[in-house]
């Protein structure tokens, strides 16, 4: 059968602009209370509301609007990123046992509010940066050249600090010792050359970043009277970074060698929920349906609090033509999360396919007195729907 909701995939990609960059960083609080008012199921409109009520000094006010950004939309990285500041979890600066004159950065806890937050930015978006490096986090050899390129970084000049990143790689990598090159430079390597799409540069470091962590795990699993904590230390480094790896050949469009690293991190750790999400859009992508439906369930069971992934199972349903199996997880979806509008126009798409006209009415009518004003696309057609039922 042919996917019903095609069109509505399409007008989501296209709608994926964020609300703050469209509305300009320097609106008055006022026009931004307005839209978010107006559009109260818009996570985006929230989360500008939350970073204009921070940019007074109105904390309170702004970490309410964050916890909305994330009821509406439970994959809002960036509404995440805000809150765990809001929660007084530092990171700490410890020595490297393994890598003497190194630091490593860690979040002070995994398991508070802050820690968890964190957790789930890194497998919405590994390559938001969340934290500045501080010059002590920086090896001393190469701290003005890193100090420049990190400047450079934040001053959205790429090109130099591709180079300037880059110079320190060359510099220090050894064959057979990819540990020598400070992971600083890896990392914010490949993330300025995702944002200047040179692929293959990112491919590289993350791969490097990989070896790095293959190597570090090496190393402690050998040592004699290796500590236990250094091990999952070093455990949990290899699937964060072959999670960034999968993350970066997906950004380059290399579905096959996504899908294999995803696969390979899910062999080792299931509570990796987003590699479930990616690999089940991989699957839609080429038609695979039933292999698509059962990795959405799997993101569902690994993370259950989180009612967007039933929303994205029930439109995979829908794409795959299971009409009445897709209406039933949108139900689902719609209740337990009475603010995800989208529900209801995909809910009239699937019952207008059922021919169930008063249903599929019903719910687009919902759709259109819910829908935020820039669902642009997605309101057009509801309409048009709307007006073609008999």
């Amino acid at each position: 059968m042919k996917p019903v909701v095609v069109l509505w995939l399409s007008t989501l990609v296209a709608l994926a602009a964020p609300a703050r960059a469209m509305q300009g960083p320097d609106q008055p609080l006022a026009v931004v209370e307005q839209a978010a008012r107006r559009d109260s199921n818009d996570a985006e409109a929230l989360y500008a509301l939350g970073v204009a009520y921070a940019r007074v000094g109105r904390d309170a006010d702004a970490k309410r609007m964050f916890l909305e950004t994330v009821r509406v939309d439970p994959q809002h990285a960036l509404g995440y990123v805000a809150l765990s500041g809001y929660y007084h979890s530092s990171l700490i600066i410890v020595s490297d046992p393994t890598r003497p004159g190194h630091l490593r950065v860690l979040p002070s806890s995994k398991t508070d509010s802050a820690g968890i937050f964190l957790g789930r930015v890194f497998q919405l978006n590994p390559f938001i940066e969340i934290h500045h490096p501080g010059i002590n986090e920086l090896p001393g050899y190469w701290r003005g050249t890193l100090q420049q390129a990190l400047r450079h970084f934040h001053e959205g000049k790429l090109p130099q600090a591709l180079e300037e990143f880059g110079t320190v790689i060359q510099r220090t990598e050894e064959p057979g010792h990819p540990e020598k090159i400070p992971p600083i430079a890896l990392r914010y390597h490949m993330l300025t050359a995702l944002r200047i799409a040179r692929f293959d540069d990112a491919i590289r470091d993350g791969q490097l970043l990989l070896d790095v962590a293959l190597r570090l795990a090496q190393i402690t699993d050998t040592a004699h009277g290796a500590l236990q904590a250094l091990q999952e230390v070093s455990g949990g480094l290899v699937n964060e970074n072959r999670y960034v790896l999968a993350e970066v050949y997906r950004a380059a469009g290399n579905g096959p060698e996504a899908e294999r690293l995803y696969l390979q991190l899910l062999e080792r750790d299931l509570s990796y929920y987003m590699a479930h999400a990616r690999l089940a859009a991989i699957y839609e992508a080429e038609r695979r349906w039933a292999e698509a439906i059962s990795e959405r369930r799997r993101a569902e069971d690994a993370n259950p609090e989180d009612a967007s992934l039933v929303f994205d199972l029930g439109v995979t349903l829908a794409n795959a033509g299971l009409l009445a199996e897709a209406d039933s997880t949108l139900r689902r979806a719609e209740a337990a999360n009475t603010r995800e509008v989208r529900a209801a126009y995909v809910l009239g798409v699937v019952n207008a396919g059922l021919g169930r006209p008063a249903v599929a009415r019903e719910a687009f009518t919902t759709f259109l007195s819910l829908a935020p004003s820039r669902y642009t696309e997605m309101i057009a057609d509801a309409r048009q729907r709307l007006a073609a039922l008999p």
